[in-house]
């Protein structure tokens, strides 16, 4: 059986697909806020493999769940991104997964259990420490640049999915917690912020 090849070369010419098969510029805004949540998932791609490879911090039930439910995120993560690169009206057509309230719900209860054993905040930190958490800094920001995205296409187009905009603001509060949580359990002490004089 003849394997198939990765490369279709239908792009060459700047368009690429939507689910449904519309053609649209790689230029197009759609393009770029998928392409976006794309670029999210491989950071947090890079937050997990930390997490998983880090020998330096001490393992406990909360950090093996992280590294579950980071996984579990970019699932997430590809729902939206599949119903993002579909037009509204085909979703249902397509079968496609939806993004649920229950995801967000389920973001606040990590986030309370990640907070619950550090001290409360009361500086503005800065980002660093170990690998693991500066990593988790990018996703943070990275998923604050797709949340301005879901934002403008939302008030542009408003055909953003429900829960889209609130999972990925919920998301971004998640790896600021995560960030703190593995500093935290690697004994770095957090960079607060000095301002200027």
């Amino acid at each position: 059986m003849k394997k198939a090849k990765i490369y279709t070369r239908t792009g060459d010419g700047g368009q690429t697909g939507l689910v449904g098969g519309q053609r649209l510029s790689k230029a197009n805004e759609l393009i770029d806020l998928y392409g976006t949540c794309d670029e999210l998932n491989a950071v947090i791609g890079v937050v997990r493999s930390c997490l998983v490879s880090d020998g330096d911090v001490k393992r406990d039930d909360l950090h093996q769940e992280q590294i579950v439910f980071i996984q579990e995120v970019q699932s997430r993560l590809f729902d939206l991104g599949s119903l993002l690169a579909c037009l509204p009206e085909e979703r249902e057509k397509f079968k496609l997964p939806i993004i649920k309230e229950g995801y967000v719900v389920a973001l606040e209860e990590m986030i309370d259990r990640l907070e619950e054993p550090m001290e409360e905040m009361r500086n503005f930190i800065l980002p660093g420490g170990s690998i693991a958490s500066a990593h988790a800094h990018v996703a943070r920001t990275v998923c604050r640049r797709f949340e301005r995205l879901l934002v403008l296409r939302s008030e542009k187009q408003q055909d953003v999915p429900e829960y889209g905009i609130r999972y990925i603001n919920r998301l971004s509060d998640y790896f600021f917690s995560l960030s703190r949580f593995v500093n935290f359990k690697q004994g770095h002490k957090e960079i607060v912020w000095k301002p200027g004089k």
